[in-house]
């Protein structure tokens, strides 16, 4: 059994003066995103994609995983594909008009292929990284060029897994570890699935995308709805309900036309 993890990623950087020796808490910084590494075969390429929400990621991973599928050479240097309009397509009407501070980002091998937001500090760490998972020590490496004379750069990094797919002969699960309101919990849902077969794979992912934006988008209304009167605008209200009900029409047709199998239950 292969598995597939994604994660949220937390990195603190924080800066010492080498005078004082004390922590200068207004140069404390923080790098926040969720991050998946792809690993393309047969070529033994590995893509790694950030994004600012796991649905953006996912969404972002079956992007790649649907170009790559029709053209193996889609991650070259030389390849000619519109990535930037390419991404606009997979970004909901909710985000394009109520989150402008959506991004997502793809590096093959360490080497940047494309990012709706660029961000040399990512870039670099990616190009150190090369498609390994983070550590500090690696990130350490990274942001060496940012330290100046008389300080030292200090890094935290934290790793959490948000969804976890699990690759078994005929099937895949992901495995969803949540948070809503302070509370972390958990759901599996089964899919069919033919091992090596990327379009197939990527479609799992954009459907398990759906579900979390889905959860998302219910949080964010009942939230809304118990706190002040005006706290969220009406018409970002109106359009999440309407993107959740795009969900759930995408949700039910994959679940009529696959045998999806939820543990414990259904979390929509």
């Amino acid at each position: 059994m292969s598995t597939i993890s994604l994660y949220r990623e937390k990195t603190t950087f924080y800066k010492i003066s080498t005078a004082s020796l004390r922590r200068l808490e207004d140069k404390t910084s923080y790098l926040r995103s969720n991050r998946i590494i792809l690993d393309m075969k047969p070529f033994r390429d590995r893509v790694v994609i950030r994004a600012n929400s796991v649905h953006n990621t996912l969404r972002c991973a079956h992007m790649i995983l649907e170009q790559f599928s029709e053209n193996s050479a889609a991650l070259s240097e030389s390849a000619e594909i519109d990535w930037s309009s390419l991404w606009q397509t997979r970004l909901s009407s909710y985000d394009r008009e109520w989150n402008p501070s959506a991004w997502c980002s793809v590096h093959v091998n360490g080497r940047h292929l494309f990012a709706s937001r660029k961000s040399e500090l990512i870039d670099q760490i990616e190009k150190v990284a090369r498609g390994a998972d983070l550590s500090e020590e690696i990130i350490r490496e990274a942001v060496k060029p940012y330290s100046r004379p008389g300080e030292d750069l200090f890094v935290e990094h934290e790793s959490q897994t948000a969804v976890l797919f699990s690759m078994f002969p005929t099937s895949v699960r992901a495995t969803v570890l949540e948070r809503e309101r302070g509370r972390t919990r958990s759901f599996s849902v089964t899919m069919p699935y033919k091992e090596d077969l990327l379009p197939l794979f990527g479609t799992r992912m954009r459907f398990v995308a759906d579900v979390v934006e889905a959860i998302a988008l219910r949080e964010m209304l009942e939230g809304a709805g118990i706190a002040y009167v005006g706290s969220v605008p009406a018409e970002q209200l109106h359009c999440a309900r309407e993107r959740r009900i795009e969900c759930l029409q995408d949700i039910i047709e994959f679940e009529q036309a696959s045998s999806v199998v939820y543990r414990p239950e259904r979390p929509i």
